[in-house]
């Protein structure tokens, strides 16, 4: 399994790059929103046995154990729900 400063430096890679490189490696188009698909991206280069790449953010953490917010480490995965 990847640490997570590998995860970070992975994610941290990619600054400054656009979603192209995500949407069309998952064959998406480049209007598709594309932060499920990075997520997906960074976790296939380290370890794609994580959790089932997903283009949506929903289908990722209901593949994942929520914990608190304050044990949130770096390297973890944060999903805002706006809808409260």
């Amino acid at each position: 399994m990847a640490s997570a400063d590998e995860a970070v430096a992975k994610a941290a890679s990619f600054i400054g790059l656009d979603g192209r490189m995500f949407t069309s490696h998952y064959g998406w188009g480049d209007n598709t929103p594309w932060c499920a698909l990075f997520q997906s991206y960074v976790k296939d280069a380290i370890d794609s046995s994580l959790w089932e790449s997903s283009a949506a953010v929903s289908g990722i953490v209901a593949q994942l154990d929520r914990i608190q917010d304050y044990d949130a480490r770096p390297g973890d995965l944060v999903a805002f729900n706006w809808d409260g």
